[in-house]
Order: C-alpha cells, then structure tokens, then sequence
C-alpha cells in the first residue's frame, strides 16, 4: 500500500495545499477561523455587545449558521477534489472562495456572547431556528 502524505507547497507567487480534509482543517482551518473574525469585525461592531440571543452586553463572537469545517467541505470537494478525500487547494484562491460562502454576513453569522454561543454549538440547548426566529421577531 502506498501512504500518501499531506503538503504545503509554496512558491513565488502562491501556496498550494495538497492533501486531505483532516490534514487541511488541521493547517489551514485555524487561518479560516481568523480571517471569519476579521471580516465579521465590522457586523459585529454594528450590534454594540448586544447578543443576539441572551440581549446582554459582552464582548461577542461570529457564531455560524452552518458549521465551519461544512462550509471548507463543500468548497473543497466542489472545486478541489483529486480522488477520495485527496484536494490539490490553491490557498489564495480557497480563502477568497471561503470569505465569499459568508457573504452576506448576516445571513450565515450571529452574533452572540460566549455562553450562548457555547450554548448553540456545545451543549445545543438553543438552535439556530431558535434565534432565526429571534431575529424575525417571532
């Protein structure tokens, strides 16, 4: 059996990832979720430290209507996809591709404290329909 092995390739104009999804969220997931931080920053300024969810004031974080780790599958196997689980990625190009699949902001962010951000994703005692129809007014 031949034991392939995942790769950063970089050369003068640009870097190229070669390999599969785990190696890919392992090094290039952690720049998706700064640059989410970066580009919400202005949406997120917008909503004072008022939490979408709780309406208390903190500091808040960019909350996703749809997993992160989805959204870099979904690019990934759409446009990168060798064999089974295996991506030649143009890392540039992926992550002008990424920022774009949250476009518009406030239809794939919330904005919401730690608690109930932790909440939505760790102990799921609130959904997303949930502050969907928040945001609705219902």
């Amino acid at each position: 059996d031949i034991k392939y092995t995942s790769s950063i390739v970089v050369d003068n104009k640009s870097a190229r990832f070669i390999g599969n999804f785990d190696d890919f969220k392992r090094y290039i997931g952690p720049k998706c979720r700064n640059d989410v931080n970066i580009f919400c920053k202005g949406e997120r300024i917008k909503h004072k430290g008022i939490c979408e969810w709780c309406g208390g004031k903190h500091e808040l974080q960019s909350a996703h209507i749809k997993d992160r780790p989805v959204i870099i599958k979904e690019i990934l196997d759409s446009d990168y996809r060798i064999a089974e689980d295996w991506y030649d990625v143009n890392i540039d190009e992926f992550l002008l591709k990424f920022k774009g699949a949250h476009m518009p902001i406030e239809e794939h962010i919330f904005f919401l404290c730690k608690t109930c951000h932790d909440k939505l994703d760790k102990e799921h005692s609130i959904s997303v329909e949930d502050i969907m129809n928040k945001r609705k007014g219902r």
